[in-house]
């Protein structure tokens, strides 16, 4: 899973968001991009394994941009951040359909923790359990987990 970012123009609300993404302890890779072009281009050449997108509106025109991009954005899980709380603008934000939006005075703390929780849920685990079988990663014969083991069960 990668972290797909497109941040706004020079300025302060790039600075933080940049300071953001340098406290960041990610595991994928993390793609930036400070030009709209890129992110299209980027987004119409999927690698097949991004999962989450960041996109940071700085204007009204970003976000207008975003909705033309809004069929390839659609299997992202998306996090965005508009330019100003107006109801206008809040709800042409919702028509990208955003896991999470936030607003672009913030102090972004907010974004750290959903981007934390997206990852830990993305993130595999050794097994899944499903009715309480216990499934190895990688596959293999399910079963049951040691404390639903009677004693003479137990190897």
């Amino acid at each position: 899973m990668s972290l797909i970012i497109y941040m706004p123009k020079a300025g302060e609300s790039r600075r933080r968001l940049q300071e953001l993404i340098g406290r960041l302890v990610w595991q994928e890779p993390i793609e930036i991009f400070y030009h709209f072009s890129q992110l299209d281009f980027r987004l119409r050449h999927p690698s097949g394994n991004e999962d989450i997108a960041l996109l940071c509106a700085s204007t009204l025109q970003d976000l207008h941009d975003f909705i033309r991009l809004r069929s390839l954005l659609s299997n992202l899980r998306l996090i965005l951040i508009i330019p100003n709380r107006e109801s206008e603008t809040v709800a042409k934000g919702h028509l990208l359909r955003p896991r999470f939006m936030g607003y672009l005075d913030s102090d972004f703390s907010d974004l750290v923790l959903v981007l934390k929780k997206m990852e830990k849920i993305s993130t595999p685990y050794p097994h899944s359990i499903q009715s309480e079988i216990i499934v190895p990663r990688g596959g293999g014969k399910p079963h049951p987990p040691s404390f639903l083991l009677g004693e003479g069960m137990r190897k």
